[in-house]
C-alpha cells in the first residue's frame, strides 16, 4: 500500500514538472519585451544578431521605399534611427508618423531585418461630418 502512495506521489510530482517546465518554456517565447531605437543603438551587443528583437519607434517622414513587396524605411525615438527592411504585407495604418513594432534579426549598421511589422491605430476617433454620413 505505502508503495502504490509513493509512486502516485512520484508520478504527480513529474506531471507538475513537466507542465511548469512547458509552463516556464511557452512565456519565456512569447513575452518579449520591446525596446526604442535609442536603447536599441547603444547597447547593441545584446541585441547583435539576435533573432525575435522587438523595436518600437515611429517612422521617419520620406524613408519608406516599396518594390513589390519589399520594404524599408528607417524607424526612430526622436534621438535616433534604424534602418528596416520587411517582406510582405503592412498594416493599413503603416504610413509616415505612424507608432511601429518591428520585429526581427538585428545586425548593427545594417539595421533590423523585420519578419513582423505592428503598426498602431490612431488613438483619437473622428466622427464623420453629417454630411459625409449621408453619403
Amino acid at each position: 500500500m505505502e508503495h502504490r502512495g509513493l509512486k502516485l506521489t512520484v508520478g504527480t510530482l513529474a506531471i507538475l514538472a513537466a507542465l511548469g517546465y512547458l509552463l516556464y518554456a511557452g512565456l519565456k517565447e512569447t513575452t518579449r519585451y520591446y525596446v526604442t531605437v535609442t536603447e536599441l543603438v547603444q547597447a547593441p551587443p545584446p541585441y547583435a544578431g539576435t533573432a525575435g528583437v522587438r523595436v518600437a519607434g515611429k517612422i521617419v517622414d520620406g524613408s519608406i521605399a516599396r518594390r513589390d513587396l519589399e520594404l524599408s524605411f528607417e524607424l526612430t525615438d526622436g534621438q535616433h534611427s534604424i534602418p528596416v527592411h520587411y517582406r510582405g504585407l503592412v498594416p493599413d495604418t503603416f504610413k509616415y508618423g505612424a507608432d511601429v513594432v518591428a520585429e526581427g534579426l538585428y545586425r548593427n549598421h545594417e539595421g533590423l531585418d523585420a519578419d513582423l511589422i505592428l503598426a498602431k491605430c490612431p488613438s483619437k476617433f473622428t466622427p464623420k461630418k453629417e454630411n459625409q454620413a449621408a453619403t
